[in-house]
């Protein structure tokens, strides 16, 4: 069987890095294909990692072409699932002549988003769907996505080598002792992070924090320029210390350098900095979200607070810093990572995928 996995690779991002875990923990021929002009004609099976942001072209999305490819057989993974689109306002719904001409130049608009939502009801073009979530597979099934054609698979652990503690602290600039709390991740306008900076003015002296990570796109350079404001005018320049992006090679020493993981999104139906902290063993607190309510069924080292809550945010905080229930959640999420493994990932993956295979034969 000849098959290739698909994303578009733009620029670095958690579904790149995704895509490459999974096609390495496959240990097969299995190509991975970067440019859709590129991807073989003679394919049996074709997996098409989806993000419709990695798939626009200027105000075209190059999803329907892709799948459109003569292949036998094609799988999807919907990354990023949602009722309602979060990052575009909401559509007018008042009724008048006014409202209905700002209705008009809504749809004119988003009327990109507006066929990307129409996918769903289309199976995404494919013949199995996988998704991370159950609440993303309910979402797809009230978009008249065909129920039997839903995986439902848990992301898996990002495994990140044992890093050396004291060489990541000298190398990042952070205190020998004391809790130091890690934020890692693209900065992006999903992260809330006037809550968090909120939350951490009062802790100042208790804990160390270490953002880590840059703006993935030059329209969000603004962003990076109103946390370092934000830093200042809370007077928090000596509490937070920042890295921009963080190479692959020195990731180790960064999550061995941290205590524990604060995720600040806001939205999100999967992540890959949370994968990456169970996998290093770091207990997590991340935003009350259907992905993250899911995943704390699945382990103790996921905690939660609500989302713009900073004393919330705050409490949380103060309970990781008991060592002994930090160190009870960071073995908790070692466990999670045993269970949770890209090879038993990619495992399924294959069952799979000759399970399609063998139904077209």
């Amino acid at each position: 069987m000849k098959k290739a996995l698909f994303v578009p690779y733009f620029h670095p991002c958690g579904i790149n890095d995704y895509t490459r875990f999974l096609h390495t923990s496959l240990q097969d021929e299995t190509l991975l294909c970067t440019d859709s002009q590129k991807i073989p004609k003679d394919l049996d099976l074709l997996h098409v990692q989806y993000d419709a942001g990695l798939f626009r072209q200027g105000r075209r999305n190059i999803l329907p072409q892709v799948m459109a490819l003569p292949v036998r057989r094609k799988v999807i993974t919907v990354h990023e699932v949602y009722e309602m689109n979060p990052y575009i306002a909401r559509r007018p719904n008042r009724n008048g002549l006014i409202s209905s001409l700002k209705q008009v130049k809504w749809d004119f608009l988003h009327r990109l988003e507006r066929k990307e939502e129409g996918f769903a009801a289309l199976n995404y073009f494919a013949d199995s769907i996988i998704v991370h979530t159950q609440a993303a597979a309910d979402v797809l099934k009230r978009k008249r996505c065909d129920s039997g054609k839903i995986q439902v698979w848990p992301h898996p652990a990002i495994i990140v080598p044992k890093g050396d503690r004291q060489k990541g602290r000298q190398r990042f600039g952070l205190p020998e002792e004391g809790v130091v709390i890690l934020v890692f991740g693209f900065i992006t306008p999903a992260n809330d992070y006037a809550t968090f900076f909120s939350a951490i003015e009062p802790l100042q002296g208790k804990v160390t924090v270490l953002l880590a990570g840059g703006p993935r796109e030059g329209r969000y350079q603004s962003i990076q320029q109103e946390m370092g404001q934000a830093i200042v005018e809370k007077g928090l320049s000596a509490s937070v210390v920042r890295t921009g992006y963080v190479e692959e090679s020195l990731l180790p020493d960064l999550f061995a350098a941290a205590d524990l993981f604060v995720s600040i999104a806001r939205v999100k139906t999967a992540s890959g900095p949370i994968s990456r902290a169970l996998g290093s063993g770091l207990p997590v607190l991340a935003a009350d979200m259907d992905y993250t309510r899911e995943l704390a069924g699945q382990s103790e080292a996921v905690i939660r607070y609500e989302s713009g809550n900073a004393e919330a945010l705050k409490q949380g905080i103060v309970s990781l810093l008991d060592k002994e229930y930090r160190l009870r959640l960071c073995a908790a999420a070692d466990e999670y990572a045993k269970t949770h493994s890209f090879a038993a990932f990619a495992a399924n993956h294959l069952q799979l995928y000759r399970r399609l295979f063998e139904s077209h034969s």
